[in-house]
């Protein structure tokens, strides 16, 4: 028995961000839009990963953001389709990187979560840092120009948007985010056209 897996030489975004800080902008919003492409692919086969973090994006040799680690993830939205790798009971995901929702009930999650996890990654990107935490469970949005006010306000509020504690006002999925991000630009020049 053999297990084949793809070698990424550019190491996580882990250490890109230990190692930088803040990222620029651009780059930042390469990688979100990069991920939630992989995501909105995840969302399509019904698979829910539920552990989006720094640690588990990879680079390729292109440059390229890979998603890794689908050790948690959980195929199908409920009903007899469903499978865990998972048993009832267990805390699954990374907390610091996990929906409200998924910290209340981690099975019965959807898309919506990976979507909040991808926004503290953005925010961490942008920011150097993660977004603050109020006791156990995260229960605001938070702006990141407080730690980066040089973000514009269009990319702040995507952002934002990304972090509503609520899954029912949150996107919907990685598409939607996908579109808002699309229609963003600046009159001086556009952050993510030519990245998308």
């Amino acid at each position: 028995c053999y297990i084949l897996m793809e070698y990424v030489p550019g190491g996580d975004l882990a250490g890109r961000i230990e190692q930088k800080g803040a990222l620029p902008i651009s780059e930042a919003t390469r990688i979100a839009y990069e991920i939630a492409s992989v995501l909105e692919l995840a969302r399509q086969k019904g698979i829910v990963h539920r552990d989006i973090k720094p640690a588990n994006i990879m680079f390729g040799a292109d440059g390229k953001a890979k998603l890794a680690d689908l050790g948690i993830a959980r195929s199908g939205f409920g009903g007899a389709g469903m499978t865990t790798v998972t048993q009832t009971g267990m805390m699954i995901g990374t907390p610091a990187y996990m929906a409200p929702e998924q910290m209340l009930d981690a099975h019965n999650v959807d898309c919506r979560a990976d979507i909040y996890s991808l926004g503290i990654v953005f925010y961490e990107m942008l920011t150097g840092q993660q977004p603050p935490v109020q006791g156990s469970h995260k229960t605001t949005s938070f702006d990141p120009r407080e730690h980066a006010p040089e973000i514009p306000g269009d990319l702040a509020l995507l952002i934002i948007r990304l972090l509503v504690p609520t899954a029912m006002t949150r996107f919907s999925s990685a598409t939607d985010f996908l579109l808002s991000a699309q229609a963003l630009t600046s009159t001086q020049n556009s952050l993510l056209t030519k990245q998308i």
